[in-house]
């Protein structure tokens, strides 16, 4: 990260110079130069850290989707499925007594199949909702980070306005202001005049690099949150996408048994073989 200090309009030696020449008027505009800096990185850490909320909502948003998506395509399915294999019973059956228990296995197929829809679309709203509350968790840790960060800055900052005044009052003592632009004591006050300018200066250029050291340290503790954060939040998607394939295989395999003993019922296990009724597993699963 640059510089902020010396990327700004008068650099550290123009400072130097102004220093030299009028010390007050020097420090107020390095006093000014170092309070827009703070302001300028809190601004960028605070709008770092919105950009990285954003990314990891955004993300989560459209996982969520996905996941609902893939679910209603799955519920869509068994429910498809079912009503099929329902509907085939009754289409063999020949006699009366045939269609009366072919009505009766039909219909426990389908109420199967609406319980296991049930249970499936329930699990999905829960897997949602984790991934939902997973990620407003990790956008408030972000901004923690971030508040923090800034706190540190603001505390680093004050530390930095001490050390300069300190430091201007030192330069006072060793050369006071009342004598700047006199020459009647020659090169010996000159000396003197330049000596107390260089201690403010070196002041002002610690000043910047702790300054630019605590805005890296900020912008870490962001970076390094926000990536947390997105770990979090596909590890909290993963398992969501795991339970709800669980509860479509548990749905399909429910649907399936109590198909196939529909059938064996039905048409016989001899015959029952000629339904395609693996589709009930085959074409409802999580994508």
């Amino acid at each position: 990260m640059a510089n902020y200090f010396l990327e700004h309009v008068r650099s550290l030696e123009e400072l130097h110079a102004l220093i030299e020449r009028d010390r007050p008027a020097g420090i107020q505009a390095a006093t000014e130069q170092l309070l827009g800096d703070v302001n300028t990185i809190s601004e960028k850490i605070s709008v770092d850290a919105d950009k990285k909320v954003n990314e990891v909502t955004a993300w989560a948003g459209k996982t969520r989707d996905k996941l609902s998506a893939d679910a209603d395509a799955a519920v869509s399915g068994i429910l498809r499925e079912s009503t099929s294999t329902a509907a085939r019973l009754l289409a063999e059956a020949k006699s009366t007594e045939d269609k009366k228990v072919a009505a009766r296995a039909a219909e426990k197929i389908l109420e199967k199949a609406e319980k296991s829809v049930i249970d499936l679309s329930n699990q999905a709203e829960k897997a949602i909702a984790t991934i939902t509350k997973q990620s407003k968790n990790s956008g408030e840790e972000i901004h923690q980070a971030a508040d923090e960060a800034m706190k540190e800055l603001s505390h680093a900052s004050d530390g930095i306005m001490k050390k300069l005044a300190q430091a201007s009052r030192d330069a006072a003592k060793e050369y006071p202001v009342s004598k700047m632009g006199k020459s009647e004591s020659g090169n010996n006050e000159l000396k003197k005049a330049k000596a107390a300018a260089a201690k403010v200066t070196r002041a002002l250029a610690e000043a910047a690099e702790k300054l630019e050291r605590a805005a890296k340290d900020g912008m870490a503790r962001v970076e390094k949150s926000a990536k947390e954060a997105m770990a979090a939040v596909k590890k909290t998607s993963e398992e969501a996408y795991r339970s709800v394939a669980r509860a479509i295989q548990s749905a399909n395999e429910s649907i399936f048994g109590a198909a196939e003993k529909a059938l064996e019922k039905t048409v016989g296990s001899d015959s029952a073989e000629f339904f395609d009724i693996k589709s009930l597993k085959e074409k409802s699963r999580l994508k």
